[in-house]
């Protein structure tokens, strides 16, 4: 993924959303956020024996957030490879715990 300070307009205007929400790294909250995630989770029955696929997980906002609230495994796949790469630096960047549950 290209610098964002390095990237023309016209390369820009070329990207896709979610390529864009990649490459000036932004979390990308489902609407409601924090709160919606921990209502599917308590909704979903999902426990510590659940395993988790997010179809779609563009930067890992809610693979990331299912794993800190319920402590199972999450794999989150996207077609983007900017979001996964993104991803993958939020997973770095997050705990020890958290980096052995989570998959992008």
């Amino acid at each position: 993924m290209k610098n964002p300070s390095d990237i023309t307009v016209l390369e820009i205007n070329d990207l896709s959303y979610i390529d864009f929400i990649a490459l000036i790294r932004e979390t990308n909250r489902c609407p409601g956020g924090k709160d919606t995630i921990r209502r599917v989770v308590q909704n979903s029955f999902i426990t510590r024996k659940s395993r988790v696929l997010e179809v779609g997980s563009n930067t890992g906002f809610t693979s990331l957030e299912v794993a800190h609230l319920v402590k199972c495994r999450v794999d989150g796949i996207d077609i983007s490879e900017n979001c996964v790469l993104e991803a993958k630096n939020k997973l770095n960047q997050d705990t020890e715990e958290i980096k052995k549950l989570v998959n992008f």
